[in-house]
């Protein structure tokens, strides 16, 4: 399966059944149960509309109608017309169906229990608006799976499951103490329940095992109750809806540009996004005297990139922030120079 990597370009994960069975905790507290039916919109290649959805209801002995796409407009007349009591999602498509105009039947529908792959500030609104009496939230990574389980809250990730360890390390993998920041880490109860290793990269294999423990590159804080909640990525990857995006990924785009000298992407968090998830600021730094414009970078960017990692903000800079010993991107500093002053394209409809 491959994934978004935390440094360039896509890994191979290669996944045994046993993980692909256990992956989203079939049976768990944020399972289908056997009296469910669940409507699956994400795709198959998805992992919470495979293992959340579709293998997970199977497992239960629920019912399970697969659609070809997610429809805000039409969600709630589909899951009235099939009965729909069980449904995964992912936190952006919550805020979808927030974002519809409300309407006075929003309640009546059949669904019992959302849920969410990521959380949402709105959660409880949600919830409240189309009376669902129940939304749950979980957190995972294609390595591994569903891991940390849960209530839904406008901030917390959930529990961690009773088959696995966890720790939250420093950056030299020592231990931090409930409320401190620190890197998720993990470990498996059960064979061959994470990823077997990255396909003909071993290198990328141990260092993702280092110390004997799966690294997720995700900064976390375990609360005294033992929720855990985000507080962002301690690499370079970008989470857009769900979706895991390498800056590289959309820099390649614009490789061949002729008037682009240099470009960077980062992760920008914006307010109402869900947890974890954040939009791409695209630094482009223009060659000679070319003129660009934002709205042509993006129109050519859309023919060459997948849509989720289409660049919503573009900001044009004199040259990158690069650190004074190696040169590199000081991606950090964009984030929190450029945001303020870039072109939106969600400003732009014809774009959106």
């Amino acid at each position: 399966v491959y994934t978004s990597g935390t440094t360039s370009m896509p890994k191979g994960v290669v996944v045994s059944q046993a993980q692909t069975y256990g992956r989203m905790w079939p049976l768990g507290p944020a399972a289908a149960c056997p009296e469910d039916v669940t409507l699956v919109t994400l795709p198959l290649y998805h992992v919470i509309g495979q293992c959340r959805g579709l293998y997970n209801t199977l497992i239960a002995g629920g019912t399970a109608v697969l659609l070809g796409r997610f429809s805000a407009s039409r969600f709630w007349e589909q899951c009235r017309a099939y009965d729909i009591t069980y449904c995964p999602l992912v936190g952006a498509m919550a805020q979808y169906l927030l974002r519809r105009p409300p309407r006075s039947d929003d309640a009546e529908n059949p669904v019992r229990h959302v849920a969410l792959g990521t959380t949402i500030p709105e959660v409880y609104e949600f919830q409240r608006r189309f009376d669902v009496p129940r939304v749950s939230v979980s957190y995972g990574l294609t390595e591994a799976g569903g891991i940390l389980v849960g209530e839904a809250r406008p901030d917390g990730c959930g529990h961690l499951r009773p088959d696995f360890h966890a720790q939250l390390v420093d950056a030299d993998d020592l231990v931090v103490g409930d409320g401190e920041v620190g890197e998720l880490v993990l470990r498996p109860t059960e064979p061959w329940t994470t990823m077997i290793g990255y396909y003909k990269m071993p290198q990328e294999t141990l260092e993702r095992w280092r110390n004997l423990w799966l690294h997720t590159g995700d900064l976390m804080v375990r609360e005294r109750d033992g929720t855990y909640r985000f507080v962002g990525r301690g690499t370079e990857r970008i989470r857009v809806n769900g979706e895991n995006v390498a800056p590289s990924e959309v820099e390649a785009g614009l490789s061949e540009h002729p008037h682009v000298e240099e470009c960077a992407a980062v992760g920008v968090t914006v307010p109402g996004s869900a947890v974890g998830d954040q939009e791409i600021l695209l630094a482009v730094v223009a060659r000679g005297q070319a003129t660009l414009t934002a709205e042509a970078l993006v129109a050519y960017l859309a023919e060459r990139l997948p849509k989720f990692a289409v660049p919503r903000y573009v900001a044009f800079m004199a040259e990158l922030p690069r650190t004074e010993a190696t040169a590199r991107v000081q991606r950090a500093q964009i984030a929190d120079e450029a945001l303020s002053g870039a072109w939106d394209r969600f400003g732009a409809p014809a774009l959106r």
